[in-house]
């Protein structure tokens, strides 16, 4: 991590310790943008987001902290909080689950799978009861969209973000519709899915009053050769609402126009869409909604340029007539326009856009599989495997020469000119172990043992590095791993050597070696060990009942524990 990314890291760990998430998240963004390959960045930044109650872009980090390390367990134990609490409670059982096998005796991963089954329980039973008990929020259930689309009262719904995401939650939560029917969107949505009619301009007719009043019956309009309005002709209670002004003539037509351009999409009928949808816009171009759809059966033709060309006119109006609603959806768009392309910079560009406008859990997916593709594609444009041969060899020098910093370049250089060469992270784990980066020597070696399991020298590297960091039971573990392949490997014989010395060694000093246990304490396979019932009377035996113990010994799979807790420095023989 550079100097910079470590400072900034700093101060968002103390924002957060003293509860100011907003400014933690800030500094970890910072970070990230100094070293954006760091997965305990994104780990961070997801429980600041999490403390601020922003469970989406939690689960966004939580997500990149997986993919950047898979086998780092605090990863999934934030994507399951995140998951929690977007009520996908199937889904943080899963990422508790996967954490679990990293870490079996976790209880941190054991309770949330609890409470989250116990959330998904309460759920299920909430919703049932208030489902079965309100026939309000029945009406919310099966397609409701068809039925919206098609009524000239909600009709403009589903193309308005803002609504549709109200409306969308009503219908997955139908218990969110109590505290939502104040709202005019969601009462409008609930009159249509009622078959209420509601006539926007209600007109008395004669005799037909609903009650008896002794007011005079409303005076006629003025005839034709009346110079003025009589002011009792325009005088109205002072209790009557007033009547809102009716769509101008020219709306009316446009959507008109766009109703058909609906149905014609539906049909797949793209040609005749765009010719509905374009007339529209020429009879209304103050409505965003017109452009916006032509932009949308571009994208399904394929004519990309054509839509993003659209979607930047419409966010243009959007300015003139001020408004900004559709932002978000117009500037996704164009995501997905560039992301069709394959051009998956602009792609990402417009989608991180989009998020600043509207943050949905859509683009946010897209945004990740963009920049996955980028990288994929970054990495398919870089690779040349003659420019990593000639790296590789400058990095051999380098090495000889005992410029291990210089052969860690090179080797890296090589490697992404060819990610695929098992050789090159051996390699650079060699020179990783020369400089005391044991962490890093160690992801490199497993990095090789993953493409060739077969090679030898990936297990040496990966035992020595275990041997450095005082984990002998690992070391051991490793060595033997590369014996199964060369059973006269002299380096891992030599090894194994080193290493028994060496448990020999820390068995005879007065003292525990306090780092080595601390190694081994953090060491899942170690905790399972002694926290194992059987195991643990075992230990009991070997202090109190010798005749016990030897009987416990002559079990091949105890003993191989046992001296897995010797190796490790957890039982001394000294």
């Amino acid at each position: 991590m550079s100097i910079e990314a470590r400072e900034a890291k700093d101060k968002g760990n103390a924002a957060f310790a003293r509860g100011d998430h907003a400014e933690a998240v800030r500094w970890f963004s910072e970070a990230i943008a100094y070293d954006g390959g760091n997965h305990i960045l994104y780990s961070n930044r997801s429980a600041a987001y999490a403390a601020m109650n922003k469970y989406q872009e939690a689960l966004y980090d939580a997500d990149k902290c997986i993919e950047l390390a898979p086998t780092w367990v605090k990863g999934y134990g934030r994507k399951g909080l995140a998951l929690h609490f977007l009520a996908r409670y199937d889904d943080a059982i899963a990422a508790y689950q996967k954490g679990l096998e990293l870490d079996p005796a976790s209880e941190q991963f054991k309770n949330g799978i609890a409470d989250a089954n116990q959330a998904k329980a309460q759920q299920e039973h909430d919703e049932e009861s208030f489902a079965g008990n309100n026939p309000l929020a029945q009406a919310f259930s099966g397609d409701i969209w068809a039925k919206l689309d098609n009524d000239p009262r909600t009709s403009t719904f589903h193309s308005t973000p803002a609504i549709f995401n109200k409306i969308e939650l009503v219908r997955k939560n139908p218990q969110l519709l109590e505290g939502l029917l104040g709202d005019e969107s969601v009462m409008q949505a609930l009159a249509v899915l009622l078959n209420i009619p509601i006539n926007p301009n209600p007109r008395p007719t004669s005799g037909a009053s609903s009650t008896p009043s002794s007011t005079p019956s409303r005076t006629p309009p003025p005839s034709s050769t009346s110079a003025k309005p009589s002011s009792t002709s325009t005088t109205t209670s002072s209790s009557s609402k007033p009547v809102e002004p009716e769509m101008p003539p020219e709306k009316v037509a446009a959507e008109k126009e766009k109703e058909l351009g609906n149905q014609a999409y539906k049909q797949q009928q793209f040609e005749t869409a765009v010719e509905h949808y374009t007339k529209a816009m020429e009879l209304y171009p103050d409505e965003i909604v017109y452009r916006s759809n032509r932009a949308a059966v571009y994208l399904e033709m394929g004519r990309y340029e054509d839509c993003i060309r659209d979607c930047e006119q419409a966010l243009e109006d959007a300015k003139r007539v001020r408004k900004y609603t559709m932002n978000g959806k117009l500037l996704a768009r164009i995501g997905n326009a560039y992301a069709k392309m394959e051009k998956w910079a602009e792609a990402i560009t417009y989608y991180n856009k989009s998020l600043t406008e509207q943050r949905t859990a859509d683009t946010l997916q897209r945004l990740q599989k963009a920049e996955k593709a980028k990288k994929e594609a970054d990495e398919k444009a870089y690779f040349n495997p003659e420019i990593s041969l000639a790296e590789k060899a400058k990095g051999n020098d380098a090495f000889a020469k005992q410029d291990f910093p210089e052969a860690i370049k090179c080797y890296t250089e090589a490697i992404k000119r060819n990610p695929k060469d098992h050789v090159l992270y051996s390699n650079r784990s060699a020179s990783y172990l020369k400089l005391g980066e044991f962490p890093y020597a160690l992801k490199d070696a497993e990095a090789c043992i993953t493409m060739n399991s077969s090679f030898v020298k990936g297990y040496t590297r990966k035992a020595a590095c275990h041997f450095y960091m005082k984990e002998y039971h690992k070391a051991m573990t490793a060595y033997h791993e590369g014996l199964k392949i060369d059973p006269n490997n002299a380096e891992c014989l030599e090894g194994l050597r080193n290493v028994e010395s060496a448990i020999m060694g820390a068995s005879g000093k007065d003292k525990p070696d306090e780092e080595q246990l601390r190694h081994a304490m953090a060491d899942p396979e170690i905790q399972a060990i002694l926290t194992d019932p059987i195991m643990r009377q075992v230990l009991q035996d070997l202090q109190s009942d010798p005749s016990a113990a030897r009987r416990h010994m002559a079990n091949a799979e105890v003993a191989d524990k046992i001296s897995k807790l010797v190796a490790a420095g957890v039982i001394r023989t000294g």
